[in-house]
């Protein structure tokens, strides 16, 4: 009677180890899919970011703020959903350049600093001379001397690291 037992608990585990394999596997075949048709979807997020960023910068140049406005917002809304590092920096410094020219200097500040903050433009020495420079100005503007100052002196330095693209 022990060996059916033991054979008997021994059978149902193994059925139930291999229905628990099938459940697994299916899981996985599911994440594959699944997570194959979200990096599709991630990437055409970042292509219509991307455009969204570039008519941002359209209007501005047009002097059509208001739309610049929004839809660097609507691109960093999209940017965030999707974790897009360099669609955030982007819409935060093109949002902050908007905001220095209209004399919202807090606000544009505000974006300065969370530009600064994304990985994906952080090393980059274009983006950190255009965050100083911006900087420097605001400083300038509301009389803060030797924060502008400051500011102007790591654009020198910043300016004085960037090499010609044939070297």
């Amino acid at each position: 009677m022990c060996e059916v037992i033991c054979g008997y608990y021994v059978t149902l585990t193994f059925q139930g180890t291999h229905n628990r394999m099938k459940y697994i596997f299916l899981h996985i075949i599911l994440f594959f899919i699944s997570s194959h048709s979200l990096l599709a979807n991630n990437e055409n997020i970042i292509r219509e970011v991307d455009s969204l960023l570039e008519l941002s910068r359209e209007y501005k140049f047009d002097v059509d703020i208001e739309s610049s406005i929004q839809v660097a917002h609507l691109a960093l809304n999209k940017s965030i959903d999707i974790d897009y590092s360099h669609g955030k920096a982007a819409a935060y410094l093109n949002l902050a350049q908007t905001l220095f020219y209209l004399g919202n200097y807090e606000k544009s500040l505000e974006y300065l600093s969370l530009t600064a903050k994304e990985p994906a433009l952080a090393n980059n020495l274009f983006t950190k001379f255009e965050i100083s420079r911006i900087r420097g100005q605001i400083f300038t503007y509301l009389k803060l001397e030797k924060q502008s100052i400051r500011e102007f002196q790591k654009c020198i330095t910043i300016a004085n690291q960037i090499k010609p693209k044939n070297q």
